[in-house]
């Protein structure tokens, strides 16, 4: 295949991914504003928990190399999270993963494909669905790892702000 085969190639292989996240994300969506709908916040916290609990969040830490329950900050951020947001969305800007203090770090999505079809259903499908698999996947590779944060994009906040902080219980 030539170069501009092979340009074009990928401009299709991405213009796929970018349709296929759009249209899972929109399901995931749809049925997060079904289910709260339906039963309010008990559905929801059931969906949060299930997923943040998933014992499955080991198999992204081992794939990045790491021992599940002993991964390093900074590796937990480059080597799962950053990795795993690249799956998951497609970001004209990578997120800002910016070091606030010796065991604290910033992780800013500040651009997301799928937003506005997230926000057509429920804006809750980020801080249930997106939050419960970040969580998940840092307990997954270090339960010492806490997550903070309540600014998301389709709430009209200029990026999603994830705090990550390595405590030490």
């Amino acid at each position: 295949m030539d170069q501009q085969g092979e340009t074009t190639r990928n401009s299709e292989v991405a213009a796929k991914l970018n349709i296929t996240q759009r249209l899972l994300w929109r399901i995931i969506a749809r049925i997060v504003k079904v289910i709260d709908d339906k039963y309010g916040e008990e559905g929801l916290n059931t969906i949060y928990e299930g997923l943040r609990d998933w014992d499955w969040w080991q198999v992204p830490v081992r794939k990045a190399g790491l021992t599940p329950g002993e991964a390093s900050l900074e590796d937990t951020l480059f080597k799962v999270l950053e990795a795993g947001d690249e799956v998951l969305f497609t970001m004209e800007q990578r997120p800002l993963i910016e070091k606030l203090a010796p065991n604290k770090y910033l992780y800013k999505v500040r651009h997301c494909n799928v937003a506005d079809v997230i926000s057509r259903e429920t804006w809750k499908a980020c801080p249930i669905v997106s939050r419960a698999i970040e969580e998940g996947a840092a307990k997954a590779a270090n339960p010492r790892i806490k997550l903070t944060g309540d600014k998301f994009l389709v709430t009209g906040a200029d990026g999603c702000y994830s705090y990550y902080e390595m405590t030490e219980a």
